[in-house]
């Protein structure tokens, strides 16, 4: 039996309001319109319905929620962790193993550096790439149990950018 990890980079944010902290950054027009285009796509490529899992910060979970609608998901059902907001690629591992062994198949919404690090570590193909805002990454991963991750044991299924869908 094997494992199937999802990482989904949150989509694009707005910057135009100085008051607001970087947590409560919304999305943008084109994260707005980019978020449910990646979660279309990334139900017609998933065999599975996941376990979302997604940082706290509002363009994270507003994008999580876009995905929720597009899995047919009750969004309340979403885990969220704290420890993906500004999470390193160690803070990820940390969560991920840290997950309880009741689904298959698990998709987790964050942030740069920390998620592209993240899957770069679990898969060689994916060292050094940089996930652009609304990235979708599907690994297969080569163990029975969350708790086992080990560098590597990624393989990759499918990897999506917004601009992979305009044309």
């Amino acid at each position: 039996m094997s494992l199937t990890l999802s990482l989904v980079r949150h989509a694009k944010s707005a910057w135009d309001d100085p008051e607001l902290e970087d947590f409560e950054r919304p999305l943008n027009a084109r994260g707005r319109r980019d978020a449910p285009r990646m979660a279309q796509r990334a139900a017609a490529e998933c065999a599975q319905v996941p376990v979302l899992l997604s940082s706290p910060a509002v363009r994270a979970i507003t994008t999580a929620r876009r995905f929720a609608e597009a899995f047919d998901i009750d969004a309340r059902t979403m885990r969220i962790d704290a420890r993906l907001y500004e999470a390193s690629a160690g803070d990820w591992c940390d969560v991920v193993q840290a997950q309880p062994d009741d689904g298959q198949a698990l998709m987790a919404f964050g942030h740069n550096p920390g998620i592209s690090a993240f899957a770069g570590w679990l898969c060689d193909e994916l060292k050094g790439v940089d996930m652009p805002t609304a990235a979708f990454v599907m690994l297969r991963l080569d163990c029975a149990r969350w708790s086992a991750l080990t560098p590597g044991c990624g393989r990759l299924l499918a990897y999506h950018r917004p601009r992979d869908l305009d044309g």
